[in-house]
């Protein structure tokens, strides 16, 4: 199981700087969550399809791929599906010209009518699960915002069934929601494509990686027990907590963290 990084926790750093680092701590890839103040994937000026090659050679020559390109999308209002579909259709092409087999998008917020809410997020997902499954991609919905129990995830799930269709776990938002993670791996083992990998205190709140309550080898027996090969990501919110250590000292402290307590395989 690779590590990888979020760039959510070095919003400061331009490209040449992600990948110099994730190369000199030995991460096998990055998952871009915007670079520099953009976030929006469909202009940020690196998957621009002008500017598509230069960042496959900054891969190649690094060594780092690139494991997902997170957007902001989300489907709970038809604004924000309309733009939200606009934006990873955008993030699908994109990441089929690069190789990147994963496009991240949210489920967002749950409000009345939900039965309205659950069929605009379906359907959605439904239309670019088929667009990523042409395109060798895979949509993946984490697990986030209202959407991190396994009634509401399984709701979904029920619904789009496509081999252009996954998860992205983030292992905090459901320990915060209470959900067993060996239950939740056995409801959804197989959708499960990539980690979202934090250290939180007592209180729920991010912390440096070994600081906290987590211990990465129950995740990992889990993680085996469905035969999970995918990157566990490292989502640093540096972004939106700008008081948190500096990515530096938080990227090293995973790295170190993660093999001395379990046995994922950083090869």
């Amino acid at each position: 199981m690779p590590l990888s990084f979020s760039t959510l926790g070095c919003p400061a750093w331009d490209v040449r700087r992600i990948f110099d680092t994730a190369a000199r701590l030995g991460y096998a890839a990055v998952e871009l969550r915007g670079i520099c103040d953009n976030l929006d994937v469909d202009t940020i000026t690196e998957l621009l399809p002008a500017n598509r090659a230069g960042l496959r050679r900054l891969m190649t020559d690094s060594g780092v791929s690139v494991c997902a390109l997170d957007c902001s999308a989300a489907f709970a209002t038809d604004s924000a599906a309309k733009r939200g579909f606009a934006e990873t259709a955008y993030a699908i092409e994109a990441a089929a010209e690069l190789g990147v087999p994963y496009v991240r998008v949210f489920g967002d917020r749950l409000k009345p009518p939900e039965s309205e809410v659950y069929a605009r997020i379906t359907d959605n997902l439904c239309r670019l699960a088929n667009i990523a499954a042409r395109s060798g991609v895979t949509v993946l919905l984490e697990t986030h915002g209202d959407f991190n129990t396994i009634d509401r995830i399984g709701r979904i799930c029920d619904s789009v069934v496509s081999a252009g269709f996954g998860l992205l776990w983030d292992i905090q938002h459901t320990y915060k929601a209470g959900v067993d993670s060996g239950e939740f791996a056995g409801r959804f083992g197989s959708l499960v494509k990539h980690i979202h990998m934090k250290d939180i205190d007592r209180d729920g709140k991010l912390c440096l990686p070994g600081d906290g309550i987590i211990n990465p080898s129950e995740l990992t027996a889990i993680l085996d027990k469905i035969g999970y090969s995918g990157h566990v990501s490292l989502e640093w919110e540096k972004r939106w907590q700008p008081e948190l250590a500096e990515p530096d000292e938080a990227f090293s402290r995973y790295v170190e963290w993660m093999p001395l307590s379990s046995p994922f395989n950083l090869d």
